[in-house]
């Protein structure tokens, strides 16, 4: 699958009225490129649902994705090998106007948070008209990457601070 994406620094709470959803993602990076990871998504029923995705870079907002669902068995196998810290945050899904869906994220061990959407076509990406509880915006800012959060979580420092 494609994925087409911007991110943003968060900087307000979305309308209450446009969220759809909550969920806690605990997410462990095995590599970093191509970005291979584990994920356990836990949904506000405490059910735990674990997926392995590989992503690789195409362009600056686009990559390709594949993932699958694992076992439990198979993520906790997974998670001992890796070896790493994980990264944990709150995610929440958020309706937008033009049908899309921003998702937020809270990153526990910093507090950090930002938001998210993907885009069906680039033509859409291009189009986007940003909401103003976003903030800056982050997709090409090359000090706000995976392997710079991943080392900076992995010393529970503040990601912000560095940007």
């Amino acid at each position: 699958m494609i994925e087409r994406e911007k991110r943003w620094k968060l900087k307000s709470d979305p309308p209450s009225s446009q969220v759809k959803k909550k969920f806690t993602i605990t997410q462990t990076y095995a590599n970093l490129s191509p970005d291979v990871r584990i994920r356990k998504i836990t949904n506000s029923e405490n059910q735990d649902t674990y997926y392995h995705t590989v992503k690789y870079q195409l362009k600056d907002n686009t990559r390709e994705e594949l993932e699958h669902r694992i076992s439990g068995e198979r993520y906790n196998r997974i998670f001992e090998v890796i070896n790493k810290k994980p990264v944990v945050k709150e995610r929440t899904l958020v309706d937008l106007d033009n049908g899309l869906i921003a998702e937020t994220d809270n990153f526990i061990d910093t507090g950090d948070k930002l938001v998210e959407v993907e885009f069906p076509t680039e033509e859409s990406m291009n189009t986007f008209i940003i909401p103003d509880w976003f903030g800056k915006e982050l997709i090409k800012d090359k000090s706000f990457t995976v392997e710079v959060f991943t080392k900076i979580n992995n010393i529970s420092s503040r990601l912000w601070d560095l940007i």
